[in-house]
Protein backbone atom coordinates (compact mmCIF):
# COMPACT_ATOMS: atom_id res chain seq x y z
CA UNK A 1 0.00 0.00 0.00
CA UNK A 2 2.79 1.78 0.95
CA UNK A 3 4.65 1.31 -2.12
CA UNK A 4 1.67 2.30 -4.33
CA UNK A 5 1.10 5.94 -2.32
CA UNK A 6 4.55 6.42 -3.65
CA UNK A 7 4.12 5.70 -6.95
CA UNK A 8 0.91 7.83 -7.19
CA UNK A 9 2.69 10.82 -5.67
CA UNK A 10 5.68 10.26 -8.34
CA UNK A 11 3.52 9.86 -10.98
CA UNK A 12 1.60 13.43 -9.89
CA UNK A 13 4.21 14.87 -9.50
CA UNK A 14 5.36 14.11 -13.35
CA UNK A 15 1.89 15.71 -14.37
CA UNK A 16 2.50 18.87 -11.84
CA UNK A 17 5.78 19.52 -13.97
CA UNK A 18 3.99 18.83 -17.09
CA UNK A 19 1.41 21.53 -16.42
CA UNK A 20 3.12 23.79 -15.73
CA UNK A 21 4.22 24.17 -19.32
CA UNK A 22 6.83 27.59 -20.05
CA UNK A 23 6.92 28.53 -16.72
CA UNK A 24 8.89 25.27 -15.93
CA UNK A 25 11.99 26.52 -17.74
CA UNK A 26 12.30 30.33 -15.87
CA UNK A 27 14.20 28.82 -13.11
CA UNK A 28 16.54 26.82 -15.41
CA UNK A 29 16.91 30.37 -17.49
CA UNK A 30 18.08 32.05 -14.12
CA UNK A 31 20.46 29.00 -12.55
CA UNK A 32 22.17 28.55 -16.19
CA UNK A 33 21.27 31.25 -17.70
CA UNK A 34 21.62 34.73 -16.18
CA UNK A 35 23.64 33.98 -13.09
CA UNK A 36 26.55 31.87 -14.82
CA UNK A 37 26.95 34.96 -17.27
CA UNK A 38 26.34 37.82 -14.44
CA UNK A 39 29.70 35.86 -12.84
CA UNK A 40 31.35 35.76 -16.08
CA UNK A 41 30.84 39.07 -16.34
CA UNK A 42 32.18 40.02 -12.71
CA UNK A 43 35.50 37.83 -13.53
CA UNK A 44 36.11 40.04 -16.70
CA UNK A 45 35.25 43.59 -14.79
CA UNK A 46 37.14 42.68 -11.49
CA UNK A 47 39.60 39.29 -12.34
CA UNK A 48 39.56 36.62 -10.42
CA UNK A 49 39.73 37.92 -7.03
CA UNK A 50 37.48 38.26 -4.08
CA UNK A 51 35.26 40.88 -5.17
CA UNK A 52 34.01 38.75 -8.52
CA UNK A 53 33.69 36.04 -5.69
CA UNK A 54 31.72 37.98 -3.32
CA UNK A 55 29.60 39.09 -6.13
CA UNK A 56 28.19 36.02 -7.04
CA UNK A 57 27.87 34.63 -3.79
CA UNK A 58 25.29 37.68 -3.29
CA UNK A 59 23.50 36.80 -6.93
CA UNK A 60 23.22 33.49 -5.11
CA UNK A 61 21.27 34.50 -2.16
CA UNK A 62 19.77 36.92 -4.75
CA UNK A 63 17.85 34.78 -7.08
CA UNK A 64 18.28 31.55 -6.11
CA UNK A 65 16.15 31.66 -2.75
CA UNK A 66 12.94 33.25 -4.67
CA UNK A 67 12.89 30.95 -7.25
CA UNK A 68 12.59 28.43 -4.49
CA UNK A 69 8.87 29.11 -4.26
CA UNK A 70 8.32 28.85 -8.26
CA UNK A 71 7.62 25.60 -8.71
CA UNK A 72 5.39 25.10 -5.50
CA UNK A 73 3.61 28.48 -6.42
CA UNK A 74 2.60 27.47 -10.37
CA UNK A 75 2.61 23.90 -9.99
CA UNK A 76 0.06 23.60 -6.76
CA UNK A 77 -2.49 26.71 -7.38
CA UNK A 78 -4.39 25.09 -9.11
CA UNK A 79 -5.42 22.99 -6.24
CA UNK A 80 -6.66 25.81 -4.15
CA UNK A 81 -8.14 28.51 -7.38
CA UNK A 82 -9.75 27.74 -10.23
CA UNK A 83 -12.89 26.29 -11.38
CA UNK A 84 -11.23 22.71 -10.85
CA UNK A 85 -10.01 23.52 -7.17
CA UNK A 86 -12.57 21.35 -5.52
CA UNK A 87 -12.57 18.09 -7.32
CA UNK A 88 -8.81 18.20 -6.93
CA UNK A 89 -9.43 19.06 -3.40
CA UNK A 90 -11.19 15.49 -3.12
CA UNK A 91 -8.87 13.81 -5.55
CA UNK A 92 -5.70 15.01 -3.68
CA UNK A 93 -6.73 15.86 0.03
CA UNK A 94 -3.14 16.99 0.84
CA UNK A 95 -0.19 18.27 -0.70
CA UNK A 96 2.58 17.78 1.88
CA UNK A 97 4.00 15.39 -0.60
CA UNK A 98 3.92 17.38 -3.61
CA UNK A 99 5.13 20.42 -1.92
CA UNK A 100 8.46 18.22 -0.98
CA UNK A 101 8.73 16.44 -4.20
CA UNK A 102 8.80 20.07 -5.86
CA UNK A 103 11.13 21.97 -3.56
CA UNK A 104 13.87 19.30 -3.65
CA UNK A 105 13.60 18.95 -7.37
CA UNK A 106 14.42 22.18 -6.97
CA UNK A 107 17.14 21.55 -4.75
CA UNK A 108 18.91 18.88 -6.90
CA UNK A 109 19.10 21.71 -9.56
CA UNK A 110 20.50 24.51 -6.90
CA UNK A 111 23.25 21.84 -6.56
CA UNK A 112 23.63 21.01 -10.23
CA UNK A 113 24.22 24.76 -10.00
CA UNK A 114 26.91 24.95 -7.02
CA UNK A 115 28.61 21.68 -8.66
CA UNK A 116 29.72 23.21 -11.92
CA UNK A 117 31.28 26.51 -10.29
CA UNK A 118 32.76 24.19 -8.23
CA UNK A 119 34.09 22.49 -11.00
CA UNK A 120 35.03 25.85 -12.95
CA UNK A 121 35.60 28.65 -9.96
CA UNK A 122 35.38 27.80 -6.38
CA UNK A 123 34.36 25.87 -4.38
CA UNK A 124 31.06 26.84 -3.25
CA UNK A 125 29.26 23.64 -1.08
CA UNK A 126 29.78 25.68 2.38
CA UNK A 127 27.17 28.22 1.09
CA UNK A 128 25.09 25.53 0.12
CA UNK A 129 23.13 24.86 3.29
CA UNK A 130 22.78 28.43 3.57
CA UNK A 131 21.22 29.54 0.36
CA UNK A 132 18.67 25.90 0.52
CA UNK A 133 17.37 26.88 3.61
CA UNK A 134 16.90 30.62 2.33
CA UNK A 135 15.08 28.80 -0.21
CA UNK A 136 13.04 26.60 2.04
CA UNK A 137 11.88 29.98 3.76
CA UNK A 138 10.42 31.46 0.63
CA UNK A 139 9.12 28.11 -0.05
CA UNK A 140 7.88 27.69 3.28
CA UNK A 141 5.85 31.04 2.97
CA UNK A 142 4.50 31.19 0.01
CA UNK A 143 2.99 27.23 0.24
CA UNK A 144 1.21 28.65 3.45
CA UNK A 145 -0.27 31.85 2.35
CA UNK A 146 -1.44 29.84 -1.20
CA UNK A 147 -3.38 27.52 1.21
CA UNK A 148 -4.35 30.48 3.68
CA UNK A 149 -5.46 33.07 0.91
CA UNK A 150 -6.42 30.38 -1.43
CA UNK A 151 -4.65 32.30 -4.80
CA UNK A 152 -1.51 32.42 -6.30
CA UNK A 153 -1.62 36.39 -6.40
CA UNK A 154 -0.91 37.09 -2.38
CA UNK A 155 1.92 34.55 -2.09
CA UNK A 156 3.29 35.49 -5.24
CA UNK A 157 3.66 39.04 -4.83
CA UNK A 158 4.49 38.70 -1.07
CA UNK A 159 8.01 37.14 -2.42
CA UNK A 160 8.62 39.71 -4.98
CA UNK A 161 7.94 42.78 -2.61
CA UNK A 162 10.51 41.37 0.12
CA UNK A 163 12.68 40.41 -2.56
CA UNK A 164 12.62 44.21 -3.11
CA UNK A 165 13.18 44.99 0.43
CA UNK A 166 15.83 43.42 1.11
CA UNK A 167 18.09 44.73 -1.92
CA UNK A 168 16.88 48.17 -0.38
CA UNK A 169 17.45 47.46 3.36
CA UNK A 170 21.01 48.72 3.85
CA UNK A 171 20.43 50.66 7.05
CA UNK A 172 21.05 48.62 10.09
CA UNK A 173 17.98 49.24 11.86
CA UNK A 174 16.19 47.06 8.85
CA UNK A 175 18.94 44.25 8.94
CA UNK A 176 16.81 41.97 11.21
CA UNK A 177 13.77 41.88 8.64
CA UNK A 178 17.06 40.46 5.84
CA UNK A 179 16.92 36.62 5.71
CA UNK A 180 20.00 37.04 3.76
CA UNK A 181 23.94 36.71 4.61
CA UNK A 182 26.52 39.78 4.41
CA UNK A 183 29.08 37.32 4.34
CA UNK A 184 30.24 33.36 3.14
CA UNK A 185 29.66 30.06 5.87
CA UNK A 186 32.91 29.66 6.97
CA UNK A 187 31.95 27.05 9.33
CA UNK A 188 28.84 24.96 9.63
CA UNK A 189 28.22 26.73 13.20
CA UNK A 190 26.97 29.75 11.53
CA UNK A 191 23.99 28.78 10.86
CA UNK A 192 22.67 27.95 14.02
CA UNK A 193 21.29 31.43 14.36
CA UNK A 194 19.56 32.59 12.43
CA UNK A 195 19.30 29.92 10.22
CA UNK A 196 18.20 27.15 12.35
CA UNK A 197 14.95 28.89 13.79
CA UNK A 198 14.30 30.25 10.00
CA UNK A 199 14.32 26.14 8.69
CA UNK A 200 12.26 24.98 11.60
CA UNK A 201 9.55 27.82 11.40
CA UNK A 202 9.67 27.02 7.11
CA UNK A 203 8.76 24.10 8.04
CA UNK A 204 6.09 24.55 10.13
CA UNK A 205 4.77 27.09 8.29
CA UNK A 206 4.51 24.01 5.25
CA UNK A 207 2.57 21.91 7.79
CA UNK A 208 0.10 24.69 8.72
CA UNK A 209 -0.20 25.42 4.90
CA UNK A 210 -1.00 21.89 4.96
CA UNK A 211 -3.50 22.25 7.65
CA UNK A 212 -4.96 25.29 5.85
CA UNK A 213 -5.10 23.13 2.79
CA UNK A 214 -7.13 20.62 4.23
CA UNK A 215 -9.65 22.99 5.66
CA UNK A 216 -13.36 23.55 4.18
CA UNK A 217 -14.89 26.46 3.51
Amino acid sequence: MRHQGIVRELALFRLTLRKLGPLYFVPHLFLYGLIPLLGAGYLAYHGDGENARGLIFYDFQKFLPFLGCWWVLFGLSGYVEGPASELLQVYQPSLLGQFWLLWLWYLLHMAALFLGFSLFLENYWPDFPLVAIQSLAFAGAGFFLLCAARNLLAPFLTALFYEIFVMLAGTPFLRFCNLFSLSRVERPAQLALPYGPVAVAAVLLVFLGSRAYRRRE
